[in-house]
């Protein structure tokens, strides 16, 4: 006689990264895993493998985008990020003013 073993269902949790503030979703702001595809805030990836991932943003115009962060996915939980573009104001540039005298 022996043990059969029964399939086990595939064990994964899920991600939702939410990115501020709207103007840089609006530009173009999106968040990707482990250097896979880009997603828009607030989609859910699912099916990850439990334990660390890479989160990284994408560089848009006019932003400064958050650092890459170590995320931790945990079995059977959806895991939510929030992260915020930073706007980069462009600076006006330096003129000197020349003061005549009369």
């Amino acid at each position: 006689m022996r043990a059969v073993r029964g399939k086990q269902g595939r064990v994964s949790g899920s991600l939702v990264v939410k990115i501020d503030p709207i103007e840089a979703r609006n530009a173009g702001a999106q968040w990707r895993l482990d250097g896979g595809a880009w997603y828009d805030s607030g989609y859910k990836l699912s099916g990850l493998a439990p334990g660390n991932h890479t989160l990284e943003f994408k560089a848009i115009n006019g932003w400064s985008r958050p650092s890459n962060q170590q995320v931790m996915v945990v079995e059977n939980q959806t895991s939510q990020i929030s992260a915020s573009y930073s706007s980069r104001a462009t600076a006006m540039p330096w003129i000197p003013l020349l003061l005549l005298d009369d």
